[in-house]
């Protein structure tokens, strides 16, 4: 039986997900780790896009994300960027649903020098507050 709390940091996941107002669709989302809100427990990830545009098109906005080219790496078939601005915590329950439903698939770990890359862009990003940076970098074991 499929067990989110297995889902080990920078794993990749492809998920069935439905954003507030937007049709729902396959996601790609990289793990950061594990949370319990109100004894719900919860995956906490970082949306992955393939809709690079705006990063390959501004240095800051670029210098605010993990970019990786097609096939840089087996997770991403397509140039993506990972957004550590828009973390998204997603309940253990809705992923073994959606596990059951077919709509799941874990696309593998990110390269061992993720953490450095996703820290750095964290540091560098200037559309997180500073506040929600030092959560981040809490997540990963950093100080601001």
């Amino acid at each position: 039986m499929f067990d989110p709390s297995a889902l080990k940091p920078f794993q990749v996941i492809h998920v069935y997900y439905q954003f507030q107002g937007q049709a729902g669709e396959y996601k790609y989302f990289v793990v950061v780790c594990h949370e319990n809100h109100d004894g719900v427990n919860y995956v906490v990830c970082m949306k992955a896009t393939s809709k690079t545009e705006k990063y390959e098109n501004d240095k800051a906005q670029m210098a605010g994300c993990v970019y990786y080219k097609s096939k840089e790496v087996s997770c991403f078939p397509e140039n993506t960027a990972v957004q550590p601005d828009n973390p998204i915590p997603i309940a253990h329950g809705y992923l073994i649903e959606q596990e059951k439903n077919g709509r799941f698939k874990d696309k593998g770990k990110l390269p061992a020098d993720f953490p450095a890359k996703l820290i750095a862009a964290i540091r560098a990003s200037q559309t997180i507050p500073t506040i929600r940076k030092g959560n981040l970098l809490e997540k990963l074991g950093e100080k601001l």
